[in-house]
């Protein structure tokens, strides 16, 4: 029985061996949302490889388009002691990308033309569109200490980047290839802030007469804490949009024919600000501060004000975001034809956030509320969010086998740790915290032009816990449980 065990599965191994080479194994590779895996592919890559890889594509023989429809779906838990809610959302996205392949015979050229083809001294092009980094998600209704009722949050952010592209081989074994990224970013904001960093220079007065010792607000009233005994109260609403640029940088090797790696470098975009309108809601801010006080100490301070308060304390400003950008990026790829029709390949990279969403500097200018603009003592109110993220290393398997010349099986695995701090994550929802993500799916090709792709990525669950440092009160031990999910819905087309 052993004996005819061993003799089937070397008979399989050699039939696996022996089968014709199959073009499935080579892709496509649909591309995923941000700075994650699937791995992209060093050499043979597509127009979707070519956004991260750029001299991936250095050894393509045909034009090709490869389009990629997705649907993202989040899943954010949070638990502490006022709140225990889910929140679920779906977002559809996808990508675009042509190569175009000058000084190649034509695909139906006799095969002596391609006999005398080779690599060496070939220009590729490529131009596409996709989604370089999202995140965030729908609104929540969250309960705080200030908001008992609730109060609804969210944010949103999308950089859509369009690449141009451009690989040279010198010789028939390197590729060397650059992209320039203009990237359209947009930043949706529904959030309670407030904190310490908000001064309150405006000097009360009675009838234009100061105060005795001409106290400032923020000597009178503490309205814009949200120390350890509070959660923030005032309550913004904006969206902002922001121009920005960078480039991908690559050199791809492919010393045989069956195998191949690549590195490959983007520095931080370049960002103009994010700029935009906002509206401010302050009321909850001055009823929570004068509430303990006895009646005649809230008509003293509201008697300061140009309005006396009675045009409420909801003011729109012009708003101006910086500090907020695409993260540095270094990958190394590496890829193996095992055999002709199994593709084996892996990928390390490594993502600074730590600078790209370190400390995001918030300016809001021509606020409309004299009473609030008399408090702040201006028009402006300038302030930083630290998000103190961390840099990360990840890490991707992928592989791909070709059942049939028409057919392609693939699988695949990407982790890297989430560089969210959870004790700045407050009392939002974030479906950012997962790590490990599973990949499969195949590839069917319709006729020898049309391929299409299917691709679901699982993203394991995680659940993290803020502990008592958390600088919202709510926040404190808090629980969040994340999770992802990708469908991708590709076609690919050689002319």
């Amino acid at each position: 029985m052993k004996t005819l065990i061993k003799s089937v599965l070397v008979l399989g191994l050699l039939t696996l061996t022996f089968l014709p080479a199959a073009d499935a194994s080579n892709g496509p590779n649909v591309v995923v949302v941000g700075t994650k895996g699937p791995v992209n592919l060093p050499v043979y890559g597509d127009a979707q490889s070519a956004y991260r890889i750029p001299s991936s594509i250095g050894w393509a023989e045909n034009a090709r388009l490869d389009f990629d429809f997705f649907l993202a779906i989040t899943q954010s838990d949070f638990e502490n002691t006022q709140n225990n809610y889910t929140s679920t959302g779906t977002s559809p996205g996808g990508s675009l990308g042509v190569i175009f392949t000058p000084g190649r015979p034509d695909r139906d050229a006799p095969d002596e033309e391609w006999a005398d083809y080779t690599p060496a001294g070939k220009w590729t092009l490529h131009i596409g569109e996709f989604v370089g980094l999202a995140g965030g998600g729908g609104e929540s209704d969250v309960r705080s200490t200030e908001f008992p009722e609730t109060k609804g949050v969210g944010t949103g952010i999308t950089f859509l980047t369009t690449a141009f592209t451009v690989a040279y081989t010198p010789t028939e074994w390197i590729s060397f290839g650059a992209s320039f990224h203009l990237v359209y970013a947009s930043l949706d904001i529904k959030t309670l802030a407030g904190g310490n960093d908000t001064t309150l220079d405006g000097s009360p007065q009675i009838a234009g007469v100061p105060l005795p010792g001409n106290p400032t607000y923020g000597d009178f009233l503490n309205l814009f804490a949200s120390g350890g005994d509070s959660d923030p109260t005032t309550f913004l609403e904006t969206n902002l949009t922001s121009w920005q640029f960078t480039g991908n940088f690559s050199v791809s090797f492919r010393p045989s024919e069956s195998f191949g790696f690549a590195i490959a470098y983007q520095p931080r975009t370049y960002a103009l600000p994010f700029e935009g309108d906002a509206e401010v809601d302050a009321g909850r801010t001055f009823s929570s501060a004068l509430d303990g006080l006895a009646n005649p100490i809230q008509q003293l301070f509201l008697g300061t004000l140009p309005n006396g308060g009675n045009n409420s304390f909801n003011s729109d400003y012009k708003i101006k975001v910086t500090k907020l950008r695409i993260p540095r990026q270094i990958r190394a790829s590496f890829a193996l034809w095992a055999i002709p029709k199994l593709l084996l390949a892996f990928e390390v990279y490594w993502v600074e956030w730590a600078r790209a969403f370190r400390n995001i500097n918030v300016e809001l200018t021509r606020g409309t509320n004299s009473d609030l603009n008399f408090v702040t003592g201006s028009n402006s109110i300038t302030t930083v969010i630290k998000q103190r993220y961390s840099n990360r290393f990840g890490f991707s398997l992928h592989s791909a086998f070709a059942v049939t010349d028409d057919v392609t099986l693939r699988f695949g695995a990407n982790y890297s740790k989430s560089p969210l701090n959870v004790d700045r994550q407050g009392n939002g929802p974030s479906a950012g915290f997962v790590e490990l993500f599973f990949t499969g799916g195949f590839g069917y090709k319709i006729t020898r032009d049309l391929e299409f792709n299917f691709l679901a990525e699982i993203g394991v669950p995680k659940e993290v816990e803020s502990d008592a440092s958390n600088e919202t009160l709510t926040g404190k031990n808090g629980r969040y449980v994340s999770g992802q999910y990708f469908l991708h819905f590709g076609l690919s087309y050689q002319f």
